[in-house]
């Protein structure tokens, strides 16, 4: 065998073990390395609740259970973790339904029920911080029982795209239990009273 017939099949060799070493790799890394012709850039959304009355931002809220009237405010940060920098990045935010924008960035579509902006450059490394305050709608028909909504936003700039979620629960409010104790009370003192009345009365032979 001839050294120009050796090198022929060696280079054959390496090749068959790229493209098969390629075909195990996966999905999400091929995905990463091409990237739609943007290597090495990747864009990350992450979004963060708290009640109003809460200095700390949370991934997502067990408690408190938000009510008619109530506020919640949403931070939303955009980040070019790669090394690539970033153009025309749209960001939309959706709204779950039972609540209503206060304040926010960009647009608002009220037939959408979503909030949007754009991010005209974002350098490698580099982030963008929006606050966005909803209320609960005081005309809301809320279930009794605590009901779990999610906030879901979209960040995308055509090539790549990424989205993040914040859950919180509403409720109707339900009257205290202390009033329902005082309306109890009262009941039973009025009828006391009643049967007070009665018995002077009757003791006084006026009731026959």
């Amino acid at each position: 065998m001839s050294d120009q017939t050796m090198k022929k099949l060696i280079a054959i060799l390496f090749s068959a073990i790229f493209v098969f070493a390629f075909g195990l790799m996966p999905i999400t890394s091929r995905a990463y390395i091409y990237n739609n012709g943007q290597p090495g850039s990747q864009l990350v959304v992450d979004k963060q609740i708290k009640a109003v009355t809460d200095n700390n931002w949370h991934e997502n809220l067990a408690s408190p259970i938000f009510h008619r009237g109530d506020l919640i405010d949403f931070r939303i940060i955009v980040r070019n973790s790669g090394d690539q920098d970033l153009h025309n990045i749209q960001v939309r935010d959706n709204l779950p339904n039972y609540v209503v924008p206060i304040f926010y960035p960009g647009d608002y579509n009220a037939s959408q029920e979503a909030i949007s902006w754009q991010i005209d450059q974002l350098s490698a490394g580099q982030e963008v911080v929006k606050t966005l305050r909803v209320q609960v709608d005081k005309k809301a028909n809320l279930p009794n029982q605590p009901l779990a909504l999610t906030n879901q936003v979209v960040a995308s700039n055509g090539n790549l795209s990424d989205n993040d979620q914040a859950s919180f629960k509403v409720a109707a409010k339900n009257l205290p239990q202390a009033g329902g104790n005082i309306a109890v009370s009262g009941g039973i003192i009025f009828g006391l009273l009643a049967l007070g009345y009665l018995a002077r009365k009757f003791g006084r032979g006026e009731l026959f």
